[in-house]
C-alpha cells in the first residue's frame, strides 16, 4: 500500500510536529514524516542548516 499526504486530513500532525519535533510521534504523524524521508533511490536525504532562516 502507498502512502499519500492529504492536506486536510493531515494537516494535524503540523501543529504536532512543532510543539514536539523529536521525540515520540503519534502513528500519524510518524506515516507523515516516513513518507516525507521516503526516497526511492535508496540514498539517505538530508539538509544542513549552517544559520538559521538565513544559510
Amino acid at each position: 500500500m502507498v502512502y499519500k499526504i492529504d492536506a486536510e486530513r493531515d494537516r494535524q500532525f503540523i501543529e504536532e510536529f512543532r510543539s514536539q519535533p523529536i521525540g515520540h510521534h503519534s502513528p500519524g504523524l510518524q506515516r507523515v514524516l516516513n513518507i516525507l524521508r521516503h526516497d526511492p533511490t535508496g540514498y539517505q536525504v538530508i539538509l544542513i542548516c549552517k544559520v538559521p532562516f538565513a544559510e
